[in-house]
């Protein structure tokens, strides 16, 4: 989480962060060092004051750490050709098509994203699933910057209990890749992998969730 950061290029301490957002200087302290998880719609508050994009707060621009074969299940490579035997063309969601996928979702309508071609592996469905190119390494190490993994919807009647890493679109259309630790009372509570931060996310906010799968390529280390 970049909260720190970003307050202090604003020019704002924290109990003035606070004030502007109807919170203490403790509550601001508390989510910045991790030790408060704070619900969505206080980070869009904190957004609008220091004009920045809720995503800008969440995204960790560290390095990943380096990947072993443990971190890698099920990993194939990804093909771009345009025809393949036996594979599987999906539409490919990347950072820059982010803002489409998050009006589209809730509608499956992905025909306008660019599409990828990868090896179908026996005993998995592949309808209505599509490609997930990891932004930011706030899942690293085994969600890297820049791997990719199938992901598929999840039906809104499983929302409740479903648990595990997601791709959670909101109804504000903010795309997040978090891990759901639990799920009670309507109310997701999301744990990055990478340090362990936590932010609570209301369930009537989300759009629609999909359930992060096998992994289909992960970059070379530099």
């Amino acid at each position: 989480m970049r909260l720190k950061e970003l307050r202090e290029k604003a020019g704002l301490t924290q109990e003035e962060l606070g004030k502007r957002i109807g919170k203490s200087k403790t509550a601001i302290s508390n989510i910045e060092s991790g030790k408060n998880g704070p619900r969505m719609s206080t980070l869009a508050s904190i957004a609008k004051v220091l004009d920045v994009e809720v995503q800008d707060i969440l995204t960790d621009t560290g390095r990943s750490q380096p990947l072993t074969a443990s971190d890698t299940p099920n990993t194939v490579p990804i093909s771009f050709e345009t025809s393949l035997v036996g594979s599987a063309p999906l539409p490919l969601i990347t950072y820059t098509t982010f803002s489409f996928f998050t009006q589209s979702c809730l509608e499956a309508n992905q025909k306008d994203l660019p599409v990828v071609h990868i090896t179908e592996m026996p005993d998995h469905d592949y309808q209505d699933a599509a490609v997930f190119e990891v932004k930011g390494n706030s899942m690293a190490p085994r969600y890297p910057e820049r791997s990719r993994f199938v992901i598929r919807p999840v039906a809104k009647d499983n929302w409740s209990h479903t648990q595990g890493v997601h791709v959670i679109v909101l109804s504000s259309h903010l795309l997040l890749m978090k891990r759901i630790v639990s799920n009670l009372k309507g109310v997701l509570r999301l744990r990055s992998d990478a340090n362990g931060e936590e932010t609570e996310v209301v369930l009537t906010e989300v759009s629609c969730l999909w359930k992060v799968g096998e992994g289909i390529y992960y970059p070379a280390e530099d």
